[in-house]
C-alpha cells in the first residue's frame, strides 16, 4: 500500500501540481482534495524518509489553505506551514528552514499573540536555526527574545526556559562572551539546584 502511494504521489506531482494521491489510480485526477488530506500524505511520507516529495505535498498543503484564508493569518494555514518548517529541517534545509520559521512568527503573533507559548517556542526554534547557520548575532538575539516570552508565560523556572537559556549560554560561548555565559550558566544551575535538588542528574 505504501509503495502505490509513493508511485500515485510521484506522478500526481509530476504531472501536474492540483491532483490528488489514490491508491489504484494510475492517472492523476482532479483536485478534491483539502489540505488536510495531503498533509497526512506528507506525514506519511516523511515517516519514510521521502523528504523532498513530503516537502512538495506540504508546500501544496499550504498554498491551498493561504488562498482559502487569504492571507498566513489563520489556524489551519499556522499549522501547515509549521509542518512545511518541520520538513525543511529534517532535510537540513536550514535557509529554508529560517525563511519559513520567519513566516511563521508573524503568523503566530498575528493569529495567537505574541504572548502565547506557540510564538516562543517558534521563536526558540529560529535562535537553533540561525545557531546551525552559524549567525551567532542574530541566533543570540532571538535566544533572548524566545527567553524573555518563556519567562513571562511560564516562569523563570519551568524547564522550557532553562532549556532555552542553556542554549543561549552555548551561543554566547560561541562568540567567546565568556563573562555573560558564565553568568547565565550559573543562574540556570542554581536554579534547577532548587528545583531539583543538588543531587540530581540535571
Amino acid at each position: 500500500a505504501v509503495e502505490e502511494i509513493l508511485q500515485n504521489a510521484r506522478n500526481s506531482i509530476a504531472t501536474a501540481p492540483a491532483t490528488v494521491f489514490s491508491v489504484g489510480q494510475t492517472q492523476p485526477q482532479p483536485a478534491k482534495y483539502t489540505a488536510a488530506h495531503l498533509t497526512a500524505l506528507q506525514l506519511l511520507l516523511t515517516r519514510i524518509g521521502e523528504y523532498g516529495l513530503a516537502e512538495r505535498v506540504q508546500r501544496h498543503a499550504l498554498d491551498l489553505e493561504v488562498e482559502r484564508a487569504g492571507g498566513d493569518n489563520d489556524v489551519a494555514v499556522v499549522e501547515c506551514m509549521h509542518f512545511l518548517m518541520v520538513i525543511l529541517k529534517e532535510k537540513k534545509n536550514y535557509a529554508g528552514t529560517e525563511e519559513v520559521c520567519r513566516r511563521l512568527i508573524a503568523a503566530r503573533t498575528a493569529v495567537f499573540g505574541a504572548d502565547h507559548i506557540d510564538t516562543a517556542k517558534t521563536q526558540d526554534k529560529l535562535a537553533e536555526i540561525l545557531y546551525r547557520q552559524y549567525n551567532y548575532e542574530a541566533a543570540e538575539t532571538a535566544y533572548y527574545e524566545a527567553l524573555q516570552a518563556k519567562e513571562a508565560i511560564l516562569g523563570s523556572e519551568h524547564e522550557s526556559t532553562l532549556n532555552t537559556m542553556d542554549q543561549l549560554v552555548d551561543v554566547l560561548r560561541a562568540q567567546e562572551k565568556f563573562e555573560d555565559a558564565n553568568g547565565m550558566l550559573q543562574v540556570s544551575l542554581e536554579t534547577r539546584e532548587k528545583i531539583l535538588g543538588a543531587t540530581h542528574p540535571s
